[in-house]
């Protein structure tokens, strides 16, 4: 009988030798391969040994037993015996030992290839092959990346799209249902061209059928990752040509400093639950609104600015939430902020000057922060708060309003204490009428064009220790009329024949010179 022939051993590979990285237990790729092939080894030669003891009985054994002993044995290697004696009572250690490892590397090969994005480059020449780019549409290099699966892990797959120089976007990015988000779109540019003529297809959402964004979401679908400032060209039809809309669920993120300049309708748009986080975004010079949000949507527009608006800085309204704080909507051609029907604005230390109409504008139980903002050249009035609004204004500043700085009715309520109130017109600088409620406490309100205080048809206006005095009215700095209130304590500025601290028919004016 022939004897058996041993394993030839694995070679353990040579690498060049480099100082550390990290000073710690970790290992290079390479290094992790030698330690398994280290572990096999040790299997070789345990199998080796196996080998020269089978082989030593072979050359000793008593020739009468040769024919029993090879039945044995074939008839055990057939029916899996020898195979189960060797793996289990020899080997079995080494083997839990091998399947630990083995499922070590595995997970380390998979943080590892997790660490480092897909990366695609799109151009939008004819001859991008031959440019060395990967796609010329982005949406061929988006269906490229869809086939790639993202796994339940806490960095997962990544990938991002590179826009080389000179790139023209002449496409829309439209995701219904599916999730995105792990991928980013960037640009060599400091900024892209949109070719507006090529937005042509509509994207369908729940009673919105008019809207040709350049990007849109819809079913819960995510955008990927806008990290591009795109600027929209003058091409073709503006009407439902937004920057980025998204509906029903969908999602966007887009960058700082990044966004859709110059867009045909509305900059940035949610609509019926849409969900954006536009942190210092820029959706400046909208044909439309800057930003718009409805129907119980939520933007986080903080730090973002939305300049020179074609209609209004951001309008937002149907129990819709906008985070604003820092935000800049000034240049408006219409109202800088417009919020109704339970809407939610905080805008604290924003900016709405030089607006064609309102600065602010809040009706049907809108809630408004705008604690330090400034408001100035407000082409009506500066805060004007109807049916039900409330407002919070702490710290404003409001200059040059062609009519009143603030105007509030209709059961409103605003607060404003130490507010800075100058040079408005109108029928005065603070006006409250018909159930309304301001207080303007410790503020200054002087040098307007009529009165600092007027209150009338039930208002109720206090404005203790303020500096009324100084303004253009021939007789009074406070006024009240028609059953109204004004509480005036610690305050300067004339009153003129106003009956005080008295009840009459123009109501009361409680008055106490500071």
């Amino acid at each position: 009988m022939n004897s058996f022939f041993g394993l030839p051993k694995m070679k353990i590979q040579k690498y060049e030798k480099y100082l550390p990285t990290a000073f710690n237990d970790s290992l290079t790729m390479l290094e992790k391969i030698n330690k398994i092939i280290e572990r096999m080894n040790v299997v070789t030669d345990k199998t080796n040994e196996l080998v020269d003891f089978i082989n030593e009985f072979i050359e000793t054994y008593d020739e009468r037993m040769k024919p029993f002993i090879i039945e044995t044995l074939y008839n055990m290697s057939d029916d899996g015996t020898l195979e189960e004696i060797i793996n289990e009572t020899i080997f079995s250690d080494m083997w839990n030992d091998v399947d630990n490892f083995k499922d070590y590397v595995n997970n380390e090969l998979i943080k590892y290839k997790n660490d480092i994005p897909i990366i695609l480059t799109c151009k939008s020449q004819s001859d991008w092959e031959e440019e060395g780019a990967d796609f010329r549409w982005i949406n061929d290099a988006i269906e490229y990346l869809s086939e790639f699966r993202n796994k339940y892990k806490l960095n997962g797959v990544r990938a991002e799209i590179i826009l080389e120089s000179n790139y023209q976007m002449q496409e829309q990015i439209l995701v219904n249902g599916i999730d995105l988000g792990w991928i980013t779109i960037k640009s060599k540019d400091e900024k892209v061209i949109a070719v507006r003529s090529f937005l042509t297809e509509r994207i369908e959402a729940t009673d919105n059928s008019t809207s040709y964004p350049l990007f849109g979401a819809t079913n819960f679908g995510v955008l990927p990752i806008i990290d591009v400032l795109f600027e929209m060209s003058f091409s073709g039809d503006s009407s439902g040509r937004h920057g980025v809309f998204v509906a029903d669920g969908g999602k966007a993120i887009i960058r700082p400093n990044k966004g859709v300049q110059n867009a045909g309708a509305v900059g940035l748009y949610a609509w019926n639950g849409g969900w954006v986080v536009a942190y210092g975004s820029n959706f400046d010079n909208a044909n439309g609104a800057g930003v718009q949000c409805f129907r119980n949507s939520n933007i986080n527009f903080r730090t973002g600015t939305a300049k020179n608006a074609g209609t209004n800085g951001i309008y937002l309204g149907s129990s819709s939430v906008v985070e604003a704080m820092y935000a800049d909507f000034s240049g408006a051609s219409n109202r800088g902020a417009w919020i109704y029907a339970n809407g939610k604005l905080n805008i604290r230390e924003g900016k709405l000057n030089d607006c064609g109409a309102e600065g602010i504008f809040a009706h049907y139980n809108a809630i408004v922060n705008c604690s330090s903002v400034e408001i100035k050249n407000a082409g009506k009035q500066g805060i004007r708060g109807t049916t039900g609004a409330m407002i919070n204004c702490d710290w404003v500043i409001i200059e040059n309003s062609i009519d009143e700085g603030i105007f509030i009715d209709y059961g409103s309520s605003l607060n404003g204490n130490y507010a800075d109130i100058r040079r408005c017109g109108g029928n005065s600088a603070v006006r409250c009428e018909n159930g309304g409620r301001v207080n303007v406490s410790h503020s200054n309100i002087k040098f307007n064009k009529q009165r600092a205080i007027y209150s009338n048809r039930g208002g109720y206006i206090s404005v203790g220790n303020s500096d009324c005095s100084q303004n253009d009215h021939s007789g009074r700095d406070i006024d009240c009329a028609r059953g109204s209130i004004v509480v005036a304590i610690d305050t300067l500025g004339r009153t003129g024949q106003l009956p005080l601290n008295t009840v009459s028919e123009i109501g009361s004016v409680f008055f106490e010179e500071n």
